[in-house]
């Protein structure tokens, strides 16, 4: 290719990165919450109706979701997950909403040989690699594909809810959104909680590249288990 083609084609790359950078500065923001404002009125407003379809799809791709509606109903229904699932050791995030529910002192009342410890700063690896189950809260949940959003944080870092065998989620109702695109629009211009990773989970880790036989827990969590609460707990 002749050196003056070549600067040509380079420069109106340029140009064009260029003005769409301007206009994305310009609209972007704005643009976002048009998008989410609309999703949120198509749907008949935040989580309005939208638990049914979330637990619909969430089953879909192997996932579970309990709902709840005080805090005693919370504790009653992750003591029995425990119990019916054999997890005995536990690490739960420090998120202000796991915090405020003092699963370490609740659940060692009610579930005979738990294990739970909050998560470590210092040897974290070594600490999930012996979990049964990784507990965090969220972010957003996506209705339309029972897509949990996960952002990741000193206090819940990414391999919190990749490395146990077994992710718990304890959401809220209001988290609650109609779609995906939903949640990037509501995550764009929030800019109070910066993070090194979001993460968007739908259902269990699960992989059918060996001979397209469907296998679970390879990359992640072979079990994903969503308490979701209405109302104040």
């Amino acid at each position: 290719m002749p050196d003056d083609t070549r600067d040509i084609i380079l420069t109106r790359i340029r140009t064009n990165l260029l003005v769409r950078r301007d206009e994305r500065d310009v609209s972007g923001e704005a643009f976002a919450v048009s998008n989410f404002q609309r999703s949120a009125e198509e749907s008949g407003g935040l989580g309005k109706g939208l638990v049914q379809r979330f637990e619909e799809e969430l089953a879909l791709v192997g996932g579970s979701i309990r709902r709840v509606f005080s805090k005693e109903e919370l504790l009653a229904s992750f003591s029995d997950l425990c119990r019916s699932e054999a997890y005995h050791n536990l690490v739960l995030s420090r998120e202000p909403s796991i915090e405020e529910l003092r699963l370490d002192e609740e659940l060692k009342k009610r579930v005979p040989g738990i294990t739970l410890s909050k998560v470590s700063g210092t040897n974290l690896i070594a600490q999930l690699q012996v979990a049964d189950v990784g507990v965090t809260g969220c972010q957003y949940l996506a209705a339309e594909t029972g897509t949990v959003v996960v952002r990741s944080s000193p206090e819940a870092p990414r391999a919190l809810s990749l490395l146990p065998r077994a992710h718990i989620v304890i959401a809220k109702e209001e988290q609650l959104l109609s779609t995906v695109a939903a949640c990037l629009a509501k995550l764009s211009v929030d800019q109070a909680h910066p993070s090194s990773a979001i993460t968007f989970i739908t259902g269990p880790s699960r992989t059918a590249d060996i001979e397209k036989v469907l296998v679970k827990g390879v990359h992640g969590p072979k079990s994903l288990h969503v308490l979701i609460s209405s109302g104040s707990i």
